[in-house]
């Protein structure tokens, strides 16, 4: 039997809206998101904070696909 303390199995946990492994994103020699990865369930609300200059933008843009990345 299943318990709240048990941690969720592959069949439990539900499918992915975001996955992104190893993001980059450079402007000329300027590296703006340098290989981050993340994973966002389905349903998750998920937002990026964090100084000015740190990707936050960019990141998104891709995400929306209004811009190319290496990845």
């Amino acid at each position: 039997p299943h318990h709240e303390s048990d941690p969720p199995t592959d069949e439990a946990l539900p499918p992915l809206a975001v996955n992104i492994n190893n993001l980059w994103i450079q402007y000329g020699k300027f590296v703006a998101v340098k290989g981050i990865s993340l994973e966002i369930p389905q349903g998750e609300v998920f937002g990026f904070i964090g100084p000015n200059g740190a990707g936050k933008s960019s990141t998104i843009r891709v995400l929306a696909t209004l811009q190319a990345a290496f990845m």
